[in-house]
C-alpha cells in the first residue's frame, strides 16, 4: 500500500557517464538546502548505482526501460520507478534550489508535480514528489507499454513541436496519465486514492 508521507530524499538521474560540473554545482545547492541534519537523504542515480539497485531487484517496467530509445526516455522511466520505491523528491539536474521543500512535506501530501510554462496544460515530470507506492506513480508505471497507443498523443505531439520523447514517456506522457487520474477521481471519489494530491503552482 501506498505510505501516507513523502519521505526526505533528493533524487537525482544522470545517465551515460559522469556528472558534468555544472549539474554537480546545482546539485550541490539542493544538498546545502536539504541537509542531512535535518534527515534529508540525497541520491544520484548514475549508471553505477541504478546497476547495483536493480541488478537483484529489477524495474517493474523492466521491459519498457530496455526498450527505450534514448537517455531521456530512459530518465523518465527511471524517476517514476525510484519514487515508487523509495519515495521522495525527484527533481532535473539542470533546476536550481530556491528554497527547501521542507514546507511542502509538513503539510502531509502524498503527491505534488508542478506545472509547465510552455501555453497549453502539461504537468512537467521534472518536478514530482510522491509518497512510496503512490497510486498514480502505479498508473504511470503500469501503462507505459501502452504509451503509444493512446489517440490523445497525436494531439500532445504537435503541441510539444514532436518530440517524441516528451509524447512516449516524458511531460506529454505524464500529462495524460494525471489528467486520466483527474477524470476518474471526479467520477469515482474514491477512486484512484484517497490521499491529497497537488499540482504546483497552488494559488
Amino acid at each position: 500500500g501506498c505510505e501516507q508521507r513523502i519521505p526526505r530524499i533528493i533524487h537525482h538521474i544522470w545517465i551515460g557517464g559522469k556528472l558534468p560540473g555544472k549539474f554537480q554545482s546545482l546539485r550541490d545547492e539542493w544538498i546545502l538546502l536539504h541537509p542531512a541534519q535535518e534527515g534529508w537523504k540525497h541520491y544520484l542515480w548514475d549508471d553505477e548505482s541504478i546497476a547495483q539497485e536493480f541488478s537483484s531487484n529489477p524495474m517493474d517496467s523492466a521491459g519498457s526501460y530496455a526498450s527505450a530509445s534514448n537517455y531521456g526516455e530512459k530518465s523518465d522511466i527511471l524517476r517514476l520507478e525510484v519514487l515508487n520505491r523509495f519515495g521522495g523528491v525527484y527533481v532535473d539536474v539542470d533546476f536550481k534550489c530556491i528554497r527547501s521543500f521542507h514546507d511542502i512535506l509538513e503539510t502531509g501530501v502524498a503527491f505534488f508535480a508542478g506545472l509547465s510554462n510552455v501555453g497549453h496544460i502539461e504537468v512537467n515530470n521534472g518536478l514530482i514528489g510522491s509518497a512510496p507506492q503512490h497510486p498514480l506513480l502505479k498508473r504511470c508505471l503500469e501503462k507505459l507499454h501502452s504509451s503509444t497507443s493512446m489517440p490523445s498523443d497525436r494531439l500532445l505531439c504537435a503541441l510539444s513541436s514532436g518530440n517524441e520523447t516528451i509524447c512516449k514517456t516524458g511531460p506529454g506522457y505524464f500529462t495524460r496519465m494525471m489528467i486520466s487520474a483527474w477524470k476518474e477521481k471526479l467520477h469515482k471519489p474514491h477512486g484512484v486514492d484517497d490521499l491529497e494530491w497537488i499540482v504546483l503552482p497552488v494559488r
